[in-house]
């Protein structure tokens, strides 16, 4: 969303992880355990180091740029749990900003109006279709 674009356009699975690969790095057998066997032509490919995400993406902020490379560490064993991804301090704006909207009056009585719209709508939905069954 940072760069308005996927950050890996490729559409099979192991072109996408050779991007992975090439974007943090080509991982060992130390790294992660059992590459060479489910990627025996990895070392055919260019050899690289891992790329630095803050300069790669230079509108997005430190906690963004360290949520991003915990989300996509190669072992998959090392990379960020949903859980912890969604309590990182990236998000920490975003929940302040969406507690602070919510308790506002006028946010109250905008969602007030939505819901109201909203089952007015599905209350004429209901009532067309039972006039299409009796």
């Amino acid at each position: 969303m940072v760069i308005q674009e996927p950050l890996f356009e490729d559409a099979s699975e192991s072109r996408e992880r050779i991007s992975l690969f090439r974007l943090m790095g080509e991982p060992s057998e130390e790294t992660l355990p059992g590459v060479t066997t489910f990627f025996p032509f990895i070392y055919c490919y260019e050899e690289s180091e891992p790329k630095d995400l803050a300069i790669l993406l230079p509108d997005l902020e430190p906690a963004g740029v360290d949520l991003l490379q915990k989300m996509l560490r190669v072992n998959p064993k090392e990379r960020i749990t949903v859980n912890d991804a969604l309590n990182h301090h990236y998000f920490r704006d975003v929940e302040n900003y969406r507690t602070k909207l919510i308790v506002s009056t006028e946010s109250k009585e905008l969602l007030t109006e939505i819901v109201n719209k909203e089952l007015a709508h599905l209350k004429g939905l209901r009532n067309k279709l039972k006039s299409l069954f009796n």
